[in-house]
């Protein structure tokens, strides 16, 4: 929460060094991946590290491998979509999305993150525009109403960007 990922990576080491049952369960994992990503991700341009990317990618593909059955593969996916893309792997990062949007999950907010996501994809990749547009109505539409709404602005702002290049103007704006 305090965006102090060493720590927290710290604590996990800690903790799965007392409990050798606790290292391979799917929340530690989940959290041990969630972690290696944001520190990849929050990384200052230039001092990102790949073997971030690396961990996190072995913890999701255990909780794959491991727990088929666990109940929030949905963001495992989600996350591995993300992960994928930072490769710049398209095709499959949109495979991982779709599976997400399939799959159990305890964030209420996932399906809206990941037709963002494929929104995105098809506007900055794909290049198809009515697409990424459908995708981000739908990220905008399945928002929880009960969850703060600063996300949305970046979905407004991508929204608005294909909107531009389709030219209709008045509606970008």
């Amino acid at each position: 929460i305090a965006g102090r990922l060493d720590d927290a990576l710290e604590d996990l080491k800690q903790a799965q060094a007392l409990s050798a049952e606790l290292a391979s369960t799917p929340p530690v994992l989940e959290l041990l991946g969630d972690c290696h990503f944001a520190r990849f991700e929050l990384a200052s341009v230039g001092f990102t590290d790949r073997a971030d990317t690396a961990a996190a990618l072995a913890a999701y593909q255990q909780i794959q491998r491991q727990h088929p059955d666990y109940e929030n593969l949905g963001w495992i996916y989600y996350q591995l979509g993300r992960l994928t893309l930072t490769e710049n792997h398209v095709n499959p990062a949109i495979q991982l999305f779709q599976d997400a949007l399939l799959s159990p999950c305890h964030n209420s907010e996932l399906t809206a993150y990941c037709y963002e996501r494929l929104g995105f994809v098809y506007f900055y990749e794909q290049r198809e525009l009515p697409r990424a547009l459908a995708f981000l109505n739908k990220a905008v539409d399945t928002y929880p109403e009960s969850e703060p709404k600063h996300w949305l602005a970046q979905v407004h702002t991508l929204r608005g960007r294909v909107l531009r290049d389709m030219a209709r103007f008045p509606e970008a704006l």
